[in-house]
Order: structure tokens, then C-alpha cells, then sequence
């Protein structure tokens, strides 16, 4: 969290106002950052939904752990297909970025 927080801060500010060159240093870093924090955040995610089903399972009768689980698996499916359609439709590809 913080280091995104800081690429949003200082990654504009140097590219708005540094010497000549900084907007492509600036750019170059925060692209790097990026692809560092998308990946943060979906291990993130993962994380949590393999914790709550851990959870479930130790602390419940599948009676009750069961549908829950499911449940969870069926929102995690919904949030990997919905994640890969919108990623597919906004990502940057290299052959059409362009570069200064």
C-alpha cells in the first residue's frame, strides 16, 4: 500500500515537474511499480478467499462449512472471469505503447 501510494504521489510530480528526460524516468517506474502492485493485489485476493475456506472447514461441520465454501469458490470463480475480461479489454500491450 505504501509503495503504491507513493508511485501515485511522486510518479505526476516528477514527470510534471522534473528535468528533461523525467517524464520517460517517471513513466518507466511507475509501469514497473504497477505490474508489481496488480500482482500484490491479486495474491491479496487469492489470499483471503483461501483463508476464509481454510477457516471454514477447521472451525464448522461441512454441514454448515459446505455451502459456504461453495459459495466462496463461486465468487472467486465470478471475480477471476471478471478480473481476465476487464484486463484483457484495458491492458497496454508493448506493440501499441508508445514510447518517446
Amino acid at each position: 500500500a505504501v509503495s503504491s501510494t507513493l508511485v501515485a504521489i511522486l510518479g505526476p510530480a516528477l514527470a510534471l515537474r522534473g528535468p528533461d528526460g523525467a517524464m520517460h524516468t517517471a513513466i518507466d517506474g511507475m509501469i514497473t511499480h504497477y505490474r508489481f502492485t496488480l500482482a500484490c493485489f491479486a495474491l491479496g485476493l487469492f489470499f483471503i478467499q483461501l483463508s476464509v475456506i481454510s477457516f471454514m472447514h477447521m472451525q464448522y461441520m461441512w454441514d454448515i462449512a459446505g455451502p459456504v465454501i461453495v459459495v466462496v469458490l463461486a465468487f472467486t470463480l465470478y471475480m477471476l472471469t471478471s478480473a481476465r475480461r476487464i484486463y484483457s479489454l484495458l491492458r497496454l500491450r508493448a506493440e501499441t505503447m508508445v514510447t518517446g
